[in-house]
């Protein structure tokens, strides 16, 4: 009679659930870190997850106190790590192609968009190896989707981020966490929304799909990121016409994984 709960962050639930005879009492139950203070769980379904599964787990999450967003349907990365991944990604390509610096790059997202650290800083402190595992296994399930070697190298030579004492940038010692030094006047050369170009179609392919609903979405990136404004949101601010228009270019340079969503080019129309 027991659920059983997963707390991946990308993995597929139907594929975890094959290990048991009782797959509709499987379900993903994702907590973002530190769980203990981040308010948001995203709930997945697998394919063969029960309606009464899911809302058993939504009501625990909220009798913990927290924000739920439900992933209605099971894809690689659900609702926070897919539509922030894919740009995460082509970025790292950006830079494993010389057109960027790492810190050219994490100067932008700082001193441009606000962020609180950089790009590059940020895998360091989450764990370089736990994203090159999220793009592992999106490369291997989405043919398009080209993982970049500059993230996969710095695994090989064990270079995890701080706790190993060196990432993308070097630590005083394994596991003593210090903001990377980044001299913000380099910030001048990137242009960090092409981040959020590529977010906002993820996040259109996720609706299009009735995989996860505006509201949802939206949410899962204010709490799961602590940002001030969703993904869709800042879509509908910069124009839907902008967006559409500089992912045609980067499709075109980059290749067909960042195609347009179709919705944005019916909502264009």
């Amino acid at each position: 009679h027991a659920i059983l709960a997963t707390n991946t962050s990308a993995l597929l639930i139907s594929e975890i659930a094959k290990a048991t005879k009782r797959p509709d009492k499987v379900v993903g139950m994702h907590y973002f870190n530190p769980a203990q203070l981040m308010r948001l769980v995203e709930v997945i379904m697998g394919d063969k997850t029960s309606e009464e599964t899911c809302n058993v787990t939504v009501e625990l999450a909220k009798k913990f106190g927290k924000e739920v967003v439900l992933c209605k349907k099971d894809v690689p990365g659900f609702i926070a790590n897919r539509i922030t991944i894919a740009g995460t990604n082509l970025i790292a390509w950006m830079v494993y192609n010389g057109e960027y610096t790492i810190e050219e790059v994490d100067a932008a997202a700082i001193q441009k968009a606000g962020m609180p650290m950089g790009i590059f800083a940020l895998m360091d402190y989450t764990g370089i190896d736990v994203v090159a595992n999220v793009l592992r296994f999106m490369d291997e399930r989405e043919p398009l989707f080209k993982a970049c070697p500059l993230i996969m190298e710095r695994v090989k030579k064990g270079e995890f981020g701080y706790k190993t004492g060196k990432g993308f940038y070097t630590y005083p010692e394994k596991g003593q966490w210090v903001m990377p030094a980044i001299d913000l006047g380099k910030a001048e050369k990137f242009d960090p929304m092409i981040q959020t170009y590529v977010t906002v179609n993820m996040a259109a392919e996720l609706l299009r799909n009735d995989i996860a609903t505006v509201e949802d979405i939206d949410k899962t990136i204010k709490l799961g990121f602590n940002l001030p404004i969703g993904i869709l949101e800042i879509a509908d601010t910069i124009g839907i016409d902008k967006v559409l228009s500089e992912l045609k270019t980067i499709e075109k340079k980059y290749g067909p994984f960042y195609k347009p969503s179709p919705l944005l080019e019916k909502m264009m129309k």
